[in-house]
Parts: C-alpha cells; structure tokens; sequence
C-alpha cells in the first residue's frame, strides 16, 4: 500500500491492471500445477507417468511464467519512466535498501551462519 501511495492515480492503475492481466495466466499455472502432480502420483501406485505430458505440461509452464515476468517487467518499466524526481526518491526510501542486515538469512527468518569450512568444495 505503500508503494501505491506514492504513484499517481493513472501509475497505480497501471500495477492493478497487470494484476488482471496476470490472473488467467496464473489460473493456467495452477492447473498447470495440480495436473503435473496427478501425473507424478501414479508413481505412488506403481505406475508409470508419461514422461511427455510432464515435459509438455511443464514447457507450457515455463512458457507462463516467463510471460508474467515480460508483462511484469514492461509495466514497471513505464511507471518508471514516468516518475517525477521526487517519487523516485520516495520509493528508493521505502525500498531500504541502504539497510543492510547482520547474518544469515532463509527467505526472511534469521538463521546461523553456515560454516564455511564445510562448504568450501561448493567453490573450487
């Protein structure tokens, strides 16, 4: 709500009309989803699932996913165009990014350092 706040009526409108674009795209993701998953299980019943359904089903996914990205990336690209300085310098406040935080992280929960010494093979 934030980041809505500081675009203009018409930049705002332009977020919740990717939103709507997104949603079919989405929707076909998700049975997408849900079918991969019906066909992996036959292997729970000692069944074999067909290889090419999966891979058909999964370059289709791939195919929305990179679609949302594209549609994501053009509709950021002309609110960024847009912006007047002083937006711009309110939403890189809001951002944060000038806070850096301390240790490790997985996704947003604070976890232990790992130790380094066992997973230095990783960078040879």
């Amino acid at each position: 709500m934030d980041f809505l706040s500081i675009l203009s009526a018409e930049q705002s409108a332009a977020v919740h009309q990717i939103v709507e674009k997104q949603e079919p795209l989405l929707d076909e993701i998700i049975q997408i989803r849900t079918d991969v998953s019906l066909e992996l299980r036959k292997a729970l019943n000692n069944d074999t699932p067909d290889k090419n359904k999966v891979f058909t089903l999964i370059k289709r996914y791939g195919e929305l996913d990179g679609e949302l990205s594209y549609k994501c990336a053009i509709c950021f690209s002309k609110i960024s165009e847009s912006l007047s300085q002083e937006q711009r310098s309110k939403l890189v406040s809001l951002r944060g990014l000038d806070e850096i935080p301390e240790g490790a992280y997985l996704f947003s929960d604070p976890i232990a350092l790992p130790d380094l010494k066992t997973s230095i093979q990783f960078f040879h």
